[in-house]
């Protein structure tokens, strides 16, 4: 746990107490110097000793602490902290949107609410009937900063094992409809690039979603699932179901509103699904964690990111991305599922840490992208699913691929078959 402001004055006293190590000096300085923990500045005389720990196990903490000066100090007050959750969550459902958290909060619980004491959020708590904890909680504003410095607030408090994008999002391609869900099976960031004379250059950043979770969601088959949703469709359409998609999801910084400039992009990435401004910035924010939490996006359609975009789908698909999450992290999620035990075994699983770079230049030497179309082929693959434009982005995503679903050997083996001696010096996890 991090060190968190933990000095405290007796009220009435010229002493100071750390409530950490129990150090006792005559005035507070800026640290303690036994522990290290962050000084308070002195209190006013006659307000009550104040215990204040932020972290997973703060209300032990606190308690400890509490009952520790109270023995030191009889005779004075000892407030408890404020209330605040004592334990790590296992999943994270995080919204940018009002309209969106409120949606998650109708559609599960109930739900215990906290006031950080690091921060200005309010994140609210809940426990599955399966013993899964979860926590919910909503960024200061859209775009990917806000999104990645709530991420990073959540994980700092909660460290939770999963974390899920639930909301809006504009579609993409003829199969998305208004009123769909969308889960993610990567997150591309399309804001990097360079600017050249002759334009702008994207350098996509791609982020693959957790293959459990994603799998687990597009078999979630609860048929009561879409009777917690109570906006009804703008549409009218009383006997219109949801189809699930998972796909694609193109993120940026920008609402599109404009055909020409999502059909760009879309033209890319042919298995785009959606477009949205938060799931790229969770995702950046995620793996550059410690013990980094994984990651999927579900959202559903309010639009089509065209000149005809408006607001009249925006609270009932925020409802039914809100209804799909919750049946399903309320209702079948295991905690084998949500804390990544044994029984993640039966899904495929990445291989061990490759370089890839040897394989990388030895393809983009050895095949044009004619060939290159045929090795895929080969594999028992579609083209039109491995993403990017060029060959190199081509054979970037090909090698994740394989590598996700274990079967880098068997792309190697048909390498070596195709072209005998390419890759004799390469061997996995060189």
């Amino acid at each position: 746990m991090k060190k968190r402001r933990a000095m405290t004055r007796a009220p009435g006293r010229n002493d100071f107490v750390c409530p950490m190590c129990l150090w006792r000096g005559p005035i507070a300085p800026e640290y303690c110097p036994r522990c290290g923990a962050r000084v308070w500045l002195p209190l006013p005389r006659g307000q009550a000793i104040r215990v204040e720990v932020a972290g997973a196990q703060a209300s032990e903490v606190e308690n400890v602490l509490a009952s520790t000066l109270r023995q030191l100090h009889p005779r004075e007050g000892v407030d408890s902290m404020s209330k605040r959750p004592s334990q790590c969550a296992d999943i994270a459902i995080l919204v940018a949107l009002e309209k969106e958290l409120d949606a998650v909060l109708r559609s599960a619980g109930p739900w215990e609410r906290h006031q950080s004491p690091s921060d200005i959020r309010t994140y609210y708590t809940s426990t599955t009937p399966a013993g899964l904890s979860v926590v919910a909680a909503r960024s200061s504003g859209t775009g990917q900063i806000n999104a990645a410095l709530l991420a990073r607030d959540v994980i700092a408090l909660f460290r939770p094992r999963k974390v899920l994008l639930v909301g809006i999002a504009g579609g993409l391609g003829k199969e998305v409809s208004l009123g769909d869900i969308v889960v993610s099976d990567q997150v591309v960031d399309y804001e990097v690039g360079k600017a050249t004379p002759s334009g702008a250059t994207p350098r996509w950043s791609v982020y693959r979603s957790d293959a459990l979770l994603r799998e687990r969601l597009l078999d979630h088959r609860d048929p009561t699932w879409l009777t917690r949703v109570r906006t009804p469709r703008p549409d009218g359409d009383k006997s219109a179901r949801p189809t699930i998609h998972a796909g694609v999801v193109l993120s940026g910084n920008k609402i599109i509103a404009d055909t020409t400039a999502a059909g760009a992009l879309a033209a890319v990435w042919s298995r785009a699904s959606a477009i949205e401004m938060e799931a790229a910035g969770i995702a950046a924010a995620l793996v550059q964690s410690a013990d980094a939490p994984r990651f999927v996006m579900v959202k559903a359609i309010c639009d089509r990111a065209d000149a005809f975009k408006d607001d009249s789908w925006q609270e009932y698909a925020a409802e039914v991305a809100a209804a799909f999450v919750a049946s399903f992290v309320f209702g079948p999620l295991q905690p084998s599922d949500a804390r990544g035990q044994k029984n993640e075994k039966n899904l495929p699983t990445a291989a061990p840490a490759v370089d890839f770079r040897p394989l990388r230049l030895a393809l983009s030497a050895a095949f044009d992208l004619r060939e290159l179309k045929i090795l895929v082929s080969d594999l028992g693959l579609d083209w039109d699913n491995i993403a990017g434009d060029t060959k190199d982005e081509k054979i970037v995503e090909l090698l994740w691929h394989m590598n996700r679903r274990v079967r880098l050997d068997q792309l190697v083996g048909l390498v070596r078959t195709e072209r005998p001696g390419l890759l004799d010096a390469y061997s996995p996890g060189t």
